[in-house]
């Protein structure tokens, strides 16, 4: 393909401007070969003629004006020279300059082959010189131009001075008009013919010259997109790529070898593969290609280490002799991440199923008790003592039934209700219900919300229970002080919006941080250990996810950061049954219903809400 688009444009020239460059510099640097070339063939060549002169029969005098000529020559020719080398830099237009130096060799050599005897003269092959010389530079075009200037100066001055239009210099030894007929006509025959020939060869050179240098210059150019290339999309990896020699020492790095291995790629490169990764010995391994897993350090302004897995391959040279290794690093945190959510999903899948199950078990039982309590606080028989210690025991039931609420709705959730609204407006609506809770006397709660706004589709009454929630939690972390509510669009590729809850309490452990969504944990000595897990399970039915991380920079606080996607993705309903244990014992609760008559507080149903709920 390559060489179909170089062959057709072989005399054309190189026009565009990433070409014009490099083929001027090249142009540049061949008239700077020619013009020393030039010094050293004129110093040559009047040496000769200088050593000639003072061995032949009529020494050279400086007194004869054929003297004074000769070294005028001499002169001009290396006057000529030292102008071109002190005007060479300040000129921009090189091949222009060197159009002109040719014009002046050819009046320099026009006169040179006159004073040694025109047709006679020795110095006659100067001419097809001329036109290599000018080839070299202009190419085809170049050889025509130059070859019909020095056809027509040689003529010139050959037939001018055999007849004697051009006059001889004064004590000339060998004059033009000395050469027979015959010799005239062979020299002009053979001097043209030879030029002549000289410029076809020339050209057809320059031709392939200027054809090799296209087709290299393309190579050049293929090689160079090719390199860049290579380097662009080894740049682009999002997995580390570190290559070794021989010895182990860090030839290169792409950037995310050196965003996990927390170093910049100047540092990685005067360091070896041992002292980065102490595992990696690729020779004492047997295997051609390692893997394994390990953790990184973290790197500056993360908190926890990065999970990596490392294989390591070795690298060959031409002659199958390992010449390094290559090393690539896989971040799996985010694969850690999702494992980390998948088992967390299965544990309180099972969990929810476990619970669903005691709340069946322990609610019409309890309303049992809840109806038997109060027909025996309604006896007269009953003193007070037994009275208070009823209301003891109907308040403890009251208890139990929030709690059996609560399972109940973290079990069998109520399906979504999603609508679109404005994000800013319901966290402004849910702050303002807080701020009239006790627990927020001495807590201040600023919302801070992106330019453009924050829209998505969401269920509102749910997402009020997890911002309750999770504003409720940072309070009691921090008694005092401030809370901080960000709500922000994603900036990766997903329709996400980010919202994200603050608080500057004293954290959360690592060791209790893999259990903060497991239903029933809690670290507070009062608390059912429903909360977060409501909240995880809301925002997944949402479709989004929900990421703690404590403590923050300075090592307390914790943020909790809710992602919910724009739209609530669409699922299918699961029809909702009733356990056999429920049915069994739903007889018994009717019973007690019944004798209990109407109550203050109502036991919990299926479809009743918790406590920690607000009415907003």
């Amino acid at each position: 393909m390559i060489s179909a688009h170089i062959d057709p444009v072989v005399s054309a020239p190189l026009s565009p401007p990433q070409e014009r460059g490099p083929a001027q510099a090249q142009s540049g640097r061949k008239i700077v070969y020619l013009m020393v070339f030039r010094v050293g063939l004129i110093t040559l060549l009047f040496g000769i003629l200088a050593l000639v002169l003072l061995l032949s029969e009529r020494p050279l005098r400086l007194a004869s004006q054929y003297s004074q000529a000769i070294f005028t020559l001499v002169v001009l020719a290396y006057a000529c020279s030292l102008a071109y080398a002190a005007l060479f830099g300040l000129v921009k237009h090189k091949e222009q300059f060197f159009a002109v130096q040719v014009a002046m060799d050819v009046l320099l050599v026009s006169t040179l082959v006159h004073l040694t005897g025109g047709a006679l003269s020795v110095y006659s092959f100067l001419f097809p010189l001329l036109v290599v010389e000018a080839t070299i530079v202009f190419f085809a075009r170049g050889a025509l131009v130059v070859t019909v200037a020095v056809t027509l100066a040689y003529v010139v001055v050959v037939v001018g001075g055999w007849v004697g239009y051009i006059p001889p210099v004064a004590d000339q030894p060998l004059l033009p008009s000395q050469a027979s007929v015959e010799e005239l006509a062979q020299g002009l025959v053979l001097n043209i013919g030879g030029q002549t020939c000289i410029a076809i060869l020339a050209a057809f050179l320059a031709r392939q010259l200027r054809s090799a240098a296209h087709r290299v210059a393309q190579q050049r150019r293929t090689i160079g997109d090719i390199i860049r290339l290579n380097a662009n999309v080894l740049q682009s990896l999002q997995t580390g790529l570190v290559t070794t020699d021989g010895e182990g020492a860090i030839t290169s790095a792409n950037r995310a070898a050196a965003r996990l291995l927390g170093r910049s790629e100047n540092q990685l490169a005067a360091l070896s593969i041992g002292e980065v990764l102490p595992q990696v010995s690729p020779h004492e391994s047997s295997e051609p290609i390692q893997r394994f897993r390990t953790t990184l350090p973290p790197v500056p302004g993360a908190l926890h280490p990065t999970p990596v897995e490392v294989r390591v391959s070795p690298l060959w040279d031409r002659d199958r002799r390992r010449s390094g290794s290559l090393v690539l690093l896989e971040d799996l945190s985010e694969i850690s991440s999702m494992e980390d959510r998948v088992k967390r999903a299965e544990r309180l899948a099972a969990l929810g199923r476990l619970a669903a199950g005691i709340a069946h078990e322990i609610r019409n039982p309890l309303a049992s008790v809840s109806g038997s309590l109060e027909l025996l606080q309604s006896m007269e028989k009953a003193s007070e003592d037994d009275r208070r210690l009823l209301s003891i025991a109907l308040r403890e039931v009251d208890r139990l039934a929030s709690l059996v609420t609560s399972l109940l709705d973290y079990a069998r959730p109520r399906p979504l209700v999603p609508m679109e609204l404005d994000l800013l407006e319901l966290v402004t609506e849910v702050v303002s219900a807080c701020q009239q809770d006790p627990a927020f006397e001495k807590v201040e709660v600023r919302v801070g919300c992106s330019e453009g706004g924050c829209r998505a589709e969401v269920d509102a009454g749910q997402l009020r229970q997890v911002l309750w929630n999770l504003l409720r939690n940072a309070a009691e972390a921090q008694p005092e002080g401030r809370i901080e509510v960000e709500l922000a669009r994603a900036t990766d590729v997903t329709d996400a919006v980010l919202i994200s809850v603050t608080d500057a309490g004293p954290g959360i452990s690592a060791e209790d941080l893999e259990h903060v969504f497991e239903p029933f944990f809690t670290t507070k000595a009062a608390g059912s250990g429903l909360g977060l897990a409501i909240v995880h399970r809301i925002v997944e039915e949402h479709g989004g996810s929900v990421d703690v991380s404590s403590p923050l920079e300075g090592g307390a606080g914790t943020r909790i950061t809710l992602r919910l996607p724009d739209h609530v993705p669409e699922t299918t309903p699961v029809p909702e049954t009733t356990p056999p244990s429920d049915r069994r014992s739903r007889v018994a609760g009717d019973e007690a219903e019944k004798e209990a008559g109407k109550r203050k507080v109502p036991l919990p149903s299926d479809g009743a809400e918790g406590d920690r709920t607000p009415d907003l």
